[in-house]
């Protein structure tokens, strides 16, 4: 497998950057997602599922693993006061810690008013999931080498190292023969026995 290109996203659900190298520790890629938006009433790790802005910032890591953000308009920022009036909420650009973080999500994610559950996430990093630990986006057949690598993602797309599913059979048709109602039975045939036996 060639690899094209390495991205680290620093702070979740915001823009990463290009990397010539990168260290795979514990959590995957050293430094991916090592920052969130902590909301500070709730204490949840905000996303880009529920503040879409996040989406057009980008994550920034300096070489003693602070953390800042490049902002729409240009302005690189850690401070809190300034994120936090540009997101609409008092907000803390904070480190990922040892507890588990928490996130909150649409059950619908098309509809504004349906209801927000929330969930926990791994702890020492800002993944949505304790399984997930790099992204890989694929060029190419990936043939079997996700499955290898990646047991909990069985699920590929077809056509993708898997053969074509053979086409669906027509129905077969029922073979039983139903009677005429109004075709005489035979004297000797059973369904005459048990016809007369019910009349009398």
């Amino acid at each position: 497998m060639e690899i094209v290109g390495l991205y680290r996203y620093p702070v979740k659900s915001a823009q990463g950057e290009a990397l010539d190298s990168a260290a795979i520790g514990e959590h995957g890629i050293t430094g991916d997602r090592s920052h969130a938006l902590i909301d500070v009433e709730t204490g949840v790790a905000l996303t880009g599922r529920l503040d879409p802005s996040l989406l057009f910032a980008t994550g920034m890591l300096s070489e003693d693993r602070s953390s800042s953000l490049r902002l729409p308009d240009g302005t690189v920022t850690a401070d809190d006061v300034v994120i936090s009036a540009w997101i609409g909420r008092p907000v803390h650009l904070a480190g990922a810690v040892a507890a588990a973080s928490m996130y909150e999500i649409r059950v619908d994610a098309e509809d504004e008013s349906s209801e927000i559950v929330s969930w926990k996430g791994p702890s020492g990093v800002y993944h949505d999931s304790a399984r997930t630990r790099v992204s890989i986006v694929a060029t190419g057949d990936l043939r079997d080498w996700d499955v290898r690598r990646f047991p909990t993602q069985r699920r590929r797309r077809r056509g993708h190292g898997r053969p074509p599913r053979r086409p669906e059979r027509p129905p077969r048709r029922c073979r039983a023969r139903h009677r005429q109602e109004d075709r005489p039975l035979r004297d000797d045939h059973p369904a005459a026995a048990r016809r007369h036996r019910t009349r009398t």
